[in-house]
């Protein structure tokens, strides 16, 4: 097995490689580390200049900070800078799950039209909500790049929110994120990328298209902004999302899906208790396991 040594007398042995872009210089890889015996995710930052560097610091800085908030993110256990290969290796708490693309490629095409999938469905959007509102009560921050990818749910169906290679305050320019869950604000601004809690509401409505099968809309052609640029023009309609089981549902994620940031929810916060007002509504509205016929469309 492929080992690694650096200079503050530590060392790894690779299991294996997550993610390696050659050309940034980034690697990021399971390992065990030898001396404490453990099972780490290693990541491997290079950097080409100091402001580079001063960046790559400041987001683990922002990760560390995210720690006092919620404990479903990865807790970072040291970092360290390795000067004379200009790289910092960042030390990770390893999550043991699969990604939520993972599990939609598992699960598609399983007893979608059941009661149980719709509720099961229902349920890991609002853990994925809620675990992102607990980032959000970091003022001003967000992902930027919230995406199946970077979602890990564990054997015990916790919801770990991943990768803040990006993420931050607002209204910064730190990277842009992956075009199909981007914010308007974000794919039209993207040299600035002004984005705020709102754009991050907006690739979790997208998410959330995605758990019940519905592809994500893409700006341009599900959705096309009229000539003011404060509604769209044309908007793919996706109001029967949820079904009888949760028929709500399609209004609350068109809110998401606002083109101006101010008309969705504010943050992941608000999302989540809007799911969670729709979930409470669903349950008192069964009588003996059915349907209150005023329930149904």
């Amino acid at each position: 097995m492929e080992k690694i040594n650096y200079s503050y007398d530590r060392s790894f042995t690779i299991e294996r490689d997550l993610h390696r872009n050659d050309a940034t210089g980034t690697r990021v890889c399971v390992a065990i580390d030898d001396l404490l015996k453990r099972r780490v995710v290693l990541k491997i930052q290079k950097y080409q200049s100091q402001e580079e560097k001063r960046r790559i610091l400041e987001e683990i800085n922002n990760q560390i900070a995210l720690e006092q908030y919620t404990e479903y993110i990865p807790s970072i256990y040291s970092y360290h800078i390795e000067n004379k290969i200009s790289s910092i290796v960042i030390e990770m708490q390893n999550i043991e799950g699969k990604t939520l693309r993972d599990r939609l490629n598992d699960s598609h095409g399983v007893n979608e039209n059941e009661e149980k999938w719709y509720k099961d469905q229902y349920e890991l959007l609002m853990n994925i909500v809620k675990a992102v509102s607990y980032i959000h009560s970091l003022k001003g921050f967000v992902h930027k790049d919230l995406k199946p990818e970077n979602i890990v749910i564990n054997r015990r169906n916790e919801v770990y929110v991943l990768d803040y290679g990006i993420s931050g305050p607002g209204m910064t320019n730190k990277g842009v994120g992956t075009e199909k869950y981007m914010a308007p604000e974000q794919i039209r601004g993207a040299n600035t990328n002004f984005v705020i809690q709102s754009s991050d509401v907006f690739a979790l409505a997208q998410i959330g298209l995605e758990l019940f099968n519905i592809t994500p809309l893409r700006y341009g052609v599900d959705l096309i902004p009229d000539q003011t640029g404060g509604k769209w023009e044309e908007k793919k309609d996706i109001s029967r999302v949820g079904l009888d089981y949760y028929p709500e549902l399609g209004k609350l994620l068109e809110k998401a899906l606002s083109l101006k940031p101010a008309d969705r929810y504010m943050n992941a916060k608000e999302l989540y208790e809007a799911l969670k007002m729709v979930y409470r509504a669903h349950n008192r509205g069964k009588v003996n396991g059915k349907y209150r016929s005023e329930n149904r469309r």
